[in-house]
């Protein structure tokens, strides 16, 4: 049975420390992350630590994916307002 707070993409070993090979929100390509938790200098070599750093990297990348959403859909929504003559 699947454990049910998986991220997604493929997480895996790399010389012993774990990478993250996903396409993040607002990417178009695939791409693999050292999984490097905050302070650390290198990639981890615990799977539990892993797959939590790749949890919260994935949050924080929908959330600016989200956030830039909102911007340009206010943008938008700017440019469609009919301009007022001045009289």
């Amino acid at each position: 049975m699947r454990r049910r707070n998986r991220v997604p993409g493929c997480i895996f070993l790399n010389n012993g420390r774990y990478w993250w090979r996903i396409k993040l929100p607002g990417e178009t390509k695939k791409k693999a992350r050292p999984l490097i938790p905050d302070g650390g200098a290198f990639a981890t070599d615990d799977p539990g630590v892993a797959e939590q750093v790749a949890r919260d990297m994935y949050a924080r990348a929908v959330f600016a994916a989200r956030l830039q959403q909102r911007e340009l859909a206010g943008h938008f929504l700017l440019l469609a307002m009919p301009l007022r003559s001045q009289a």
